[in-house]
């Protein structure tokens, strides 16, 4: 006997390819600060300037050194300004900082404040851990915004759906802190809780290695 293998339909939509940190398999949908990439912009233009009128107008051995260092200042402002993010799936948030990155399931988080940065809060018992993002865009209103679960349980009880209605409980939100607010109250009951944090050895490694290397050029 033989299999029938039927072809796909290519104009059926395909599955996104599950993401390689959450295993979600949902469009993720990733914030900045909307000044990140002006600040980093800015960065690298004068970073490529000073190597362009060094390798123009120095030495050969000067001229090394400052492209070394304009290379290793563009990588600190990429690892500093502009890589920082914050991720939202449909099964977790990842908050990726300069540092370490937090993947926090829906069903650990208690509630999110949103202000200046966006931050992300985690009941422990009796205590609270925060998770800030340190690019995210948040609120830039003068009270922070609070996305209270039971106030959301307060609307429900009123026949009203929390998606789109719970941000008038204080100031507004930005968009991070709304769809957070939204991929919670769609999260199954007994979701995963177990949040894993983990350190940036790659782009520690990286920046720690250029520093090396800069630093060593300029003392021969």
């Amino acid at each position: 006997m033989f299999a029938v293998r039927q072809r796909s339909d290519p104009s059926l939509p395909t599955r996104p390819p599950a993401d390689p940190v959450t295993g979600s398999n949902v469009a993720d949908q990733t914030f900045r600060s909307t000044s990140a990439w002006a600040y980093t912009l800015v960065v690298w233009a004068f970073c490529g300037l000073c190597a362009v009128l060094a390798i123009l107008q120095e030495p050969a051995l000067t001229a090394v050194r400052v492209v070394l260092t304009s290379a290793t200042v563009a990588l600190l402002a990429w690892a500093v300004l502009l890589r920082p993010h914050l991720r939202v799936t449909d099964a977790a948030v990842v908050v990726s900082n300069v540092w370490r990155t937090h993947v926090i399931p829906f069903g650990a988080v208690a509630y999110v404040r949103t202000r200046g940065l966006v931050e992300v809060v985690v009941r422990e018992g009796e205590r609270e851990r925060v998770y800030r993002s340190w690019n995210a865009p948040g609120n830039t209103a003068r009270r922070p915004r609070v996305s209270d679960p039971q106030a959301r349980n307060h609307l429900r009880r009123m026949g009203v759906s929390p998606q789109g209605h719970s941000h008038a409980l204080s100031a507004g939100s930005g968009a991070a802190g709304r769809l957070i607010e939204e991929r919670m109250d769609a999260a199954a009951p007994g979701a995963p809780t177990s949040i894993r944090s983990n350190w940036n050895l790659p782009i520690i490694a990286a920046v720690l290695a250029a520093l090396v290397v800069t630093v060593g050029a300029w003392s021969l």
